[in-house]
């Protein structure tokens, strides 16, 4: 089997040292290079085109996020595990859009268990996928592209008031007023729209909790506002986690 060829991102130097030597401990691993800042890394990851980048997220400077999207313009898409002491939304993110994390001080076990899911998913499942998630979390207001029946639409995530499945197809209605329909049903236009705030409440309803003014769980029902104008929607209390 070929070698994991992994690049390590970190702003300490010990804490690379740290992490190559925890990783020596895997015949399957091949360390191609280190940097300490983005600048260094995008430049040497270019060149070595590792299958695995461990990166820091909280670096003076650029971030592991801005890691991350500087090797998406440059069409690179390696496999990112985040390497990070705890935060909630970084590790919101991970879990959401990332391939993995890993909480310092890393162990032993953790690290295993990363390298042999990657050898398992490695050739079934593409990263690029992967990385367009997560930059969509991370960049909440990047507009994204919708396919309609008559061509294409571009929306802000932010810019959503609460979506409608109609079958195979969802009606996106926005906070100017407008609707907009997309050929998705509403699971996958989900799985599109990788947003803290765009939550599903139930089979039929995603809406965007920044709007939500009351949740009545007795009948079932969220009212959302905007603009002095409010609306009731149908909740599944079993279904919803965000609200």
């Amino acid at each position: 089997m070929n070698k994991i060829r992994v690049f390590l991102v970190d702003d300490e130097n010990g804490a690379l040292k740290l992490m190559q030597s925890l990783l020596s401990h895997f015949n399957e691993v091949e360390v191609v290079g280190m940097a300490n800042n983005v600048s260094q890394a995008v430049s040497q990851i270019a060149i070595t085109l590792p299958d695995m980048v461990f990166t820091d997220i909280r670096m003076p400077g650029e971030d592991g996020f801005a890691l991350v999207k500087a090797l998406h313009e440059k069409g690179i898409f390696s496999c990112h595990v985040f390497v990070t002491a705890y935060d909630q939304y970084t590790l919101q993110a991970c879990k959401t859009a990332a391939f993995d994390y890993l909480l310092k001080p890393v162990g032993l076990p953790e690290l295993g268990m990363t390298l042999k899911r990657f050898q398992e998913e490695r050739i079934e499942k593409p990263w690029e996928d992967k990385l367009n998630r997560l930059l969509q979390y991370i960049q909440p207001h990047e507009k994204v592209r919708f396919n309609t029946r008559s061509g294409y639409i571009l929306i802000d995530p932010q810019e959503i008031l609460y979506c409608h499945a109609e079958g195979n197809y969802t009606d996106i209605f926005l906070i100017n007023g407008s609707k907009e329909t997309v050929t998705l049903t509403l699971k996958d236009f989900s799985d599109r729209i990788i947003n803290p705030s765009i939550i599903r409440v139930s089979r039929s309803y995603l809406i965007n909790k920044t709007f939500i003014s009351k949740v009545d769980r007795k009948r079932r029902k969220c009212e959302l506002r905007y603009q002095g104008i409010s609306l009731e929607l149908d909740v599944s209390m079993g279904e919803c986690i965000g609200i």
